[in-house]
C-alpha cells in the first residue's frame, strides 16, 4: 500500500498523466514475491535468511536460491496474464529501472520502494532497505525536498487505506 501511494504521489509531483496507473504498479511491484511464498515457503524464508546471515539485499538472496528475482516472476506472470507492458515493465524492472528500455515507470516504482522500506511502513520480510539507484532519482527530476512532504503524506493515506480494509 505504501509503495503504490509513493510512486502515486510521486507521479503527480512529476505531472505524469494517469497517476493511478503508478498506485497500481506499486500495489503490484511485490506480487512475486507473494506468489513464492504461496508456492515454495520453505524456499523463500530459506532466501529471507540468507539475505540476513549475509547481510544482502533479498533480491541478491533469491537469484542465489531461485536462480531470479521476484521482480522477474512477477514480469512473467504479468506478461501471461496480459497486463498492461507498461505495468508488468514497471514491476519487472522496479529493482534494475535502468536495464528497461522505458525506465521512467520502473524509476518510480523503484524510489517509491526504497521510500517505503526507508520510512519502514509494512514489510516485505527483507531487513535491509534496498539500495537506491541515483540514476533512478534523476530520472524522476525532482527535488529531494519533496521527501519530507510525501513521506507525511503517505503515513495519512496509508493509516486511512488500513483503517478501511479493518472494518
Amino acid at each position: 500500500v505504501a509503495c503504490g501511494i509513493l510512486a502515486r504521489s510521486l507521479a503527480g509531483r512529476m505531472r505524469q498523466t494517469g497517476e493511478e496507473r503508478y498506485f497500481v504498479a506499486g500495489m503490484l511491484h511485490d506480487i512475486g514475491r507473494l506468489i513464492m511464498f504461496r508456492n515454495h515457503p520453505a524456499l523463500s524464508r530459506e532466501a529471507l535468511a540468507t539475505a540476513a546471515e549475509k547481510n544482502i539485499p533479498v533480491t541478491e538472496a533469491e537469484k542465489e536460491v531461485w536462480g531470479f528475482t521476484h521482480a522477474t516472476l512477477a514480469g512473467a506472470l504479468l506478461k501471461d496474464w496480459k497486463f498492461p507492458v507498461t505495468l508488468e515493465n514497471a514491476i519487472r524492472h522496479h529493482h534494475g529501472p535502468l536495464s528497461s528500455r522505458t525506465a521512467l515507470e520502473p524509476a518510480v516504482v523503484h524510489v517509491a520502494d526504497v521510500a517505503a522500506h526507508a520510512l519502514s511502513i509494512g514489510s516485505s520480510g527483507a531487513r535491509l532497505v534496498p539500495p537506491l539507484i541515483p540514476e533512478a532519482w534523476d530520472l524522476l527530476g525532482l527535488s529531494r525536498s519533496v521527501l519530507p512532504a510525501l513521506a507525511s503524506q503517505v503515513d495519512q493515506q496509508v493509516d486511512d487505506i488500513m483503517r478501511a480494509f479493518s472494518v
